[in-house]
């Protein structure tokens, strides 16, 4: 399956494609993004700790539910938002963490 981005860009803009035909050009353009480009990252993940790129990662069902929402108008229950909000207490609650144990460590080293 062939995908141009401004087609794929104008059908999910301007065309107001219905749930399913607009899901399969998504796929569509993920798979041309995947396929073609991924210098980004590639970048990414040489100036981003392993750890923090983990975290991000971790969220894309996060991402997935909001994208979603934005458009596809599709809702989110209430397990869903529980769901999401574990998530993304663990990814902060896990950069609190790490922050701590390098400040720990940092005054460790200066004495």
């Amino acid at each position: 399956m062939s995908c141009d981005w401004a087609d794929a860009t104008h059908e999910l803009l301007l065309a107001r494609t219905p749930p399913r035909a607009l899901n399969d050009k998504l796929n569509d353009l993920k798979t041309y993004i995947e396929n073609h480009d991924s210098r980004p990252q590639t970048i990414g993940q040489r100036t981003i700790a392993a750890e923090s790129a983990a975290i991000i990662y971790a969220l894309d069902p996060v991402y997935a539910a909001g994208f979603s929402y934005a458009l596809l108008g599709e809702q989110l229950g209430p397990a869903g938002f529980a769901g999401g909000g574990l998530l993304v207490a663990a990814a902060v609650g896990t950069q609190l963490w790490n922050r701590r144990a390098a400040d720990a460590e940092d005054v460790e080293d200066a004495e």
